[in-house]
């Protein structure tokens, strides 16, 4: 009995187990802004008589997609005398449910006038990007 037993032990009922690999598919995911565009870039006319704005992100993936945002642009805020860095985006968002359609916005203040900005967002395996001009 114990012989048996050792024997199927070591050699198994298949020497090989199936396994399944789905191809991987990549998730659409597309950002862009409703601004006017000069040479390729969005242009954002800041409201001087504000002392912050924010500026719309628009971007198009698969219904209910979750997207993450990123931007090595950043604001500081004095807060008690300390300073506080954060980037002009962040967090992450979902897209419609229906149409795969959704809006992220980012802070910009008076410092970034002159500045080009830079927004990023990434699905679960593709990333895009979008810049902008503060003007």
């Amino acid at each position: 009995m114990y012989i048996i037993i050792l024997i199927l032990l070591f050699t198994g009922c298949s020497a090989e187990t199936p396994t399944y690999k789905p191809e991987e598919q990549i998730t659409p995911l597309h950002i862009w802004m409703d601004l006017p565009q000069r040479d390729g870039e969005y242009i954002f006319t800041y409201p001087f008589t504000n002392p912050s704005s924010y500026a719309h992100i628009r971007y198009e993936t698969l219904p209910m997609e979750r997207v993450f945002w990123f931007s090595p642009d950043s604001f500081t805020i004095y807060h008690m005398g300390f300073p506080i860095t954060e980037p002009i985006v962040n967090y992450s968002t979902y897209s419609d449910g229906l149409t795969g359609l959704g809006t992220q916005l980012c802070y910009i203040y008076q410092g970034h006038v002159g500045d080009t900005l830079e927004i990023i967002g990434c699905g679960i395996n593709i990333c895009d990007t979008t810049r902008f001009i503060v003007e």
